[in-house]
């Protein structure tokens, strides 16, 4: 069933994308909000890592792939060792999907990679490489607007309290 809501989410997440425009006005109002409140520190962040190619290609493959392993292990382990927390961690899980989906309608948002060169951002990916399909070309993503809400923080955060318990003996 798990499987099954996460295939249909795919295909939802693949069909809200926003217009590019509402998409780069958000990430503008993100950006100058930033901005106000003495935040705004990614770019030079991430200059500090661009000349260490073999470090940034290994975080964008963890950032790609630990993000969806994660989710996947925690049910998995949960299913097998605690099925009395499964249903309502997959429930959670379920929802969560679910306001994000509403969240990428309602706020299309422009991630940094995309933003123009003006902000000094380096997508990471094509530049350096290291994400297979969006190495070649980032267009491949299914919904190159569902910046907000982040999921790669929704999901860590949802493996973290669904597995702690069941994990602190480890």
């Amino acid at each position: 069933m798990a499987l099954a809501f996460y295939e249909i989410y795919g295909w939802a997440r693949g069909n809200v994308e926003g217009s590019p425009h509402d998409a780069l006005r958000h990430a503008y109002q993100v950006i100058h909000a930033q901005q106000d409140l003495h935040m705004f520190h990614e770019a030079r962040v991430q200059h500090w890592f661009l000349p260490h190619h073999l470090v940034v290609e290994f975080w964008d493959v963890f950032y790609g792939t630990v993000h969806f392993a994660g989710p996947i292990l925690g049910l998995i382990i949960l299913w097998r060792r605690c099925p009395e927390r499964y249903r309502f961690w997959r429930n959670a899980f379920a929802w969560m999907l679910l306001l994000a989906l509403i969240g990428f309608a309602i706020y299309p948002l422009t991630p940094p990679r995309l933003l123009p060169h003006r902000f000094g951002f380096v997508d990471t990916s094509t530049v350096i490489g290291g994400m297979g399909p969006f190495t070649e070309d980032p267009k491949h993503a299914a919904n190159l607007y569902a910046a907000m809400p982040s999921l790669h923080i929704g999901w860590s955060t949802w493996v973290t309290f669904a597995l702690l318990p069941v994990l602190r003996r480890w």
